[in-house]
């Protein structure tokens, strides 16, 4: 059984949302899931925001993302905003969930929700800090989704047992972990719920959440 895998770098993941960024878009098949990525480690100039906007309205796109703001990144934080702002926009206007990197700058999330109140599901990919801040994104509408470190972090695991299922989703990211590893976890957390059910929750929560394209068969 393939398990729904939010957010993965791994290309040959099945029932996966694959991440590539404007340097692979040849990867792109009509066989998977993809989203389209802005990292704030890497300022998209004209020309490739142009292509970025291109992909998007172009091709069957699952997601946008990961795109966001992060503080160790080398980008000044007003261009990263600035760009962030843009790839709302994109997500806006396609309706394409948005996979959201953040590293130290969840206040500046917060508040550009609020100024932009977008529309579309906003989801923080790899979310691993503490439950008083998973409550609050969770308070504005804002879903996590959780990696590797389920598996041996207590705080996450905490943050697992007590928030309801349609508030996150489980990822690889750039991990060799199997993902049925991190659902195994999550449905020991769970009362055991058999993962073949937290997959259908996982995956029909995206489905209802998102302009969900299922890729070409």
């Amino acid at each position: 059984m393939s398990l729904f895998d939010l957010h993965t770098h791994n290309t040959n993941s099945k029932n996966s949302i694959i991440d590539l960024d404007i340097n692979n878009i040849h990867m792109f098949n009509r066989e998977a899931y993809f989203s389209l990525s802005a990292h704030p480690n890497k300022l998209l100039n004209k020309t490739e925001l142009d292509i970025f906007r291109k992909e998007i309205s172009s091709k069957n796109y699952t997601a946008i993302g990961e795109a966001g703001l992060d503080k160790y990144s080398k980008i000044k934080l007003t261009d990263q905003i600035d760009q962030f702002e843009k790839i709302i926009e994109i997500s806006e206007t396609y309706n394409k969930a948005l996979i959201i990197h953040c590293v130290g700058k969840f206040n500046e999330i917060i508040n550009i929700k609020k100024s932009l109140k977008p529309k579309q599901t906003w989801i923080i990919h790899g979310f691993r800090k503490k439950s008083q801040l998973a409550n609050q994104l969770i308070s504005e509408n804002i879903k996590l989704s959780f990696g590797d470190y389920l598996t041996y972090d207590k705080k996450i695991q905490d943050i697992v047992q007590n928030i309801d299922l349609s508030n996150f989703f489980l990822e690889t990211d750039d991990k060799s972990i199997d993902i049925k590893d991190i659902y195994l976890k999550c449905s020991e957390l769970k009362e055991n719920i058999n993962i073949a059910k937290l997959n259908k929750i996982f995956t029909n929560s995206f489905l209802n959440n998102t302009n969900f394209n299922s890729p070409s068969k």
